[in-house]
């Protein structure tokens, strides 16, 4: 299992067909009835078993400093394995690496313990949904840790690595596993009207680095991080602005050989994504170097 982003449409319609599941079917709303306005400048996302979605959440920001939880649902038969907390720590990762001052919420009734236990403050009665489930507005503050981390690599690889400025390469969010970048669109773009190529390259592979980098910091480790082998698939044109997402790793064990002064070997993966489609996708393997 693995707690990732969407990266599909077809990410996308299992993660609204387990909502609707879950969160819709049992009071018999319609299709549809699962969805909002808010879509399209949200974040989602979900916990993974080979291709079925066994659990997802979403985020939005409300006013400014303020993001938003909603759709919280964990797949029959699930329930009980720590998904809902998978999904809720990192929507709370992600939520404090863009800069959010606070989280709110609307819970159920059910899920009030589940949220105490997880820091949120209970602020009172919100609404009844169709008439028979009560909610409650619930709120926590954010330490900013990781959003200070996000402004660090940003910083990193502007004074480091000229042409990450000359890019405009930034590091925009952090979800507990992925690292998410972007970067402008006129700054990367080639003769045809598209994203160049050599862009393409640069963007997934210092996001698969900045990942590695990003990691070093959470287990307070030191090294230095070399590209031994990247591949890059091309799927498609792109003609807007980049986002770009690390994937998921399987293992970081390796990285404990920089404790006892010896160089680490990790595999990472970024893809290039316009419009939540991939574009683009990158494997590399690094070595990491012990510094004396």
């Amino acid at each position: 299992m693995q707690l990732c982003a969407p990266l599909s449409e077809q990410d996308l319609i299992a993660i609204y067909a387990l909502r609707w599941q879950v969160l819709r079917a049992p009071w018999h709303q319609p299709v549809g009835s699962e969805l909002d306005e808010l879509e399209a400048r949200s974040w989602n996302l979900m916990v993974k078993d080979g291709e079925a979605v066994l659990a997802t959440g979403r985020l939005h920001i409300g006013a400014p400093g303020v993001g938003h939880i909603r759709y919280m649902a964990v797949a029959p038969g699930q329930q009980g394995k720590g998904l809902g907390k998978l999904i809720l720590n990192g929507l709370m990762t992600l939520a404090d690496s863009m800069g959010l001052a606070e989280v709110e919420l609307n819970a159920r009734d059910n899920a009030l313990c589940f949220y105490q236990q997880a820091g949120f403050e209970l602020l009172g009665p919100s609404h009844t949904l169709y008439g028979t489930i009560p909610h409650f507005k619930m709120r926590k503050s954010l330490a900013g840790s990781q959003a200070a981390l996000a402004r660090a690599l940003t910083g990193t690889w502007h004074s480091t690595i000229p042409l990450a400025q000359f890019m405009g390469l930034e590091a925009l969010a952090f979800n507990g596993e992925q690292l998410v970048c972007q970067a402008p669109f006129e700054a990367n773009s080639n003769l045809h009207g598209t994203l160049f190529a050599g862009s393409h390259y640069a963007l997934a592979t210092l996001t698969a680095w900045g990942r590695i980098w990003w990691q070093l910091q959470l287990q307070g480790l030191e090294g230095d991080i070399v590209l031994a082998k990247g591949d890059i698939r091309y799927a498609r044109p792109a003609k807007s602005a980049p986002r770009m997402f690390s994937l998921p790793v399987a293992s970081w064990a390796n990285l404990d050989k920089l404790r006892s002064g010896n160089k680490a070997r990790i595999e990472v993966g970024a893809v290039v994504t316009e419009e939540k489609q991939c574009v683009s996708e990158f494997q590399g393997t690094f070595v990491v170097l012990p510094r004396h």
